[in-house]
């Protein structure tokens, strides 16, 4: 704690006329340009809800057990909406916090330290700010305390009018590290409510979703989910315990609750007439954490013998490194009631094209200082997702930054300059985005614009 308090201190000390001059050069070289296309402006002026979900991995939609949906709700909505099925959190040490500020500022986390901790006094340029620019009134809600993370302090600098923390609900039902998501959702309606009353214009809101945060211990009162798997062997039904019991399990049975919970907000939200012109987006904030050996088991379990299959048994699947951490996206889903807009986007894409992307659909003030891309107005159908280690994933292939490694998605064979374009750029982003954070230039760079224009 001391070394990660302390670094940015250090670092801020050296090297800032380097840094405003590569990144005042980048900008020149890639400017933010107003673009149009089919998505433009078609969200322009309706609420905004974002669900913040916890540990919410896309391999859990889809997904069945004993022909029972893991993610009902979910997958629903996904097919519903405009839906990222190969969306990435590029979260450091900061995980949750992190996916926020990604979110929010189209600008990678900090590669020292968290910047909700450690950067929390910087300008930066939110989405938050830019819907409040637009005339939105912009809220957050959590049941965990305000200082988890710095949240209390942070929120008001990314431009929330108010955040409402545990101490804005009451704990009724506890599950895992708070207040129950299934509570936190039926408290949260009424409150959305009288916002949407008193403020008499959009409003801009998140919801930070708590249950699904591991270890997942309180599965007693979630309700019963099944991941056995039932099979028939000389003429019996056998039923497998499989999954349950598991990490991997337990996780499906709280995502499952999860589902639930959301969908019952939707179907309240829908009740109290707040619906009809909001968008609803949804994004997973990292990962779960579960150890790639869970998955080797859930993907070459042999329910016939009741074993896991080695690698000479029919079917086997070699689940490697890089499919393991491919199997580590999250959703991203916006959602309207009236289904407007349905389409899957299958390119790669990461938590920093997110605002882009938002930007584009509600017509908002161009953010000149994002990393990330309008995904939806790629002409190309190939992006590339920067992770804090120098990694990088595109629809061709994974890079691990750490040793080199190429692993080819599809099995083409790519050109060694493809490579090296995208790790350079992969360096470049990532150098950017500390300089930004570390030596606040954001705010510089706008007090120099306002002095030139004075």
């Amino acid at each position: 704690d001391i070394v990660q308090s302390l670094q940015p201190k250090i670092n801020n000390l050296f090297g800032h006329d380097k840094a405003l001059k590569k990144v005042l050069d980048y900008y020149d070289e890639n400017i933010v340009d107003e673009t149009q296309n089919d998505y433009t402006g078609v969200f322009e002026g309706k609420n905004v809800i974002v669900i913040h979900a916890e540990s919410l991995q896309t391999m859990a939609l889809n997904r069945s057990f004993n022909g029972v949906e893991v993610a009902p709700t979910l997958s629903r909505l996904a097919n519903e909406g405009i839906y990222f099925s190969n969306y990435y959190s590029q979260v450091g040490v900061g995980t949750s916090s992190d996916a926020e500020f990604t979110f929010g500022t189209s600008l990678m986390p900090s590669s020292n330290g968290t910047v909700f901790v450690n950067y929390f006094d910087r300008e930066y340029q939110t989405i938050q700010k830019a819907f409040k620019n637009k005339g939105y009134y912009t809220f957050s809600m959590h049941g965990n305390t305000g200082d988890f993370w710095n949240r209390s302090t942070m929120h008001q600098n990314m431009g929330y009018d108010k955040f409402y923390s545990k101490s804005s609900f009451e704990i009724d039902e506890t599950i895992g590290l708070g207040l129950s998501d299934k509570s936190f959702f039926k408290q949260v309606v009424s409150v959305i409510k009288e916002i949407s009353e008193e403020q008499k214009g959009p409003f801009y809101g998140t919801l930070i979703t708590l249950t699904n945060h591991t270890p997942w211990d309180d599965l007693e009162l979630m309700d019963e989910y099944d991941t056995t798997m039932t099979v028939e062997i000389d003429g019996e039904q056998i039923v497998r315990d499989y999954l349950s019991g598991t990490t991997l399990g337990d996780y499906f049975k709280s995502v499952h609750y999860m589902d639930q919970a959301i969908e019952e907000f939707i179907a309240d939200l829908d009740n109290e007439g707040l619906l009809d012109d909001t968008a609803i987006i949804i994004y997973g904030d990292h990962d779960a954490r579960i150890s790639k050996n869970k998955y080797e088991f859930m993907y070459n379990y042999d329910p016939y013998t009741d074993e896991v299959k080695d690698e000479d048994d029919e079917g086997y699947i070699n689940y490697n490194e890089y499919e393991y951490r491919l199997d580590k996206s999250v959703p991203f889903i916006i959602w309207t009631k009236d289904r407007a807009y349905t389409k899957e986007i299958t390119t790669a894409t990461g938590m920093i094209d997110a605002y882009p992307i938002i930007e584009n659909l509600f017509r908002l003030e161009k953010n000149k200082f994002q990393l990330g891309h309008d995904i939806l107005g790629l002409n190309s159908q190939d992006n590339t997702v920067v992770f804090t280690d120098g990694s990088y994933v595109t629809n061709k292939i994974y890079y691990n930054g750490q040793n080199g490694e190429i692993y080819s998605i599809n099995g083409d064979v790519v050109d060694e300059n493809y490579i090296k374009i995208n790790a350079d750029y992969a360096g470049t982003l990532i150098d950017i985005s500390n300089d930004i954070i570390t030596y606040d230039l954001i705010k510089e760079i706008k007090n120099k614009s306002s002095e030139e224009v004075e």
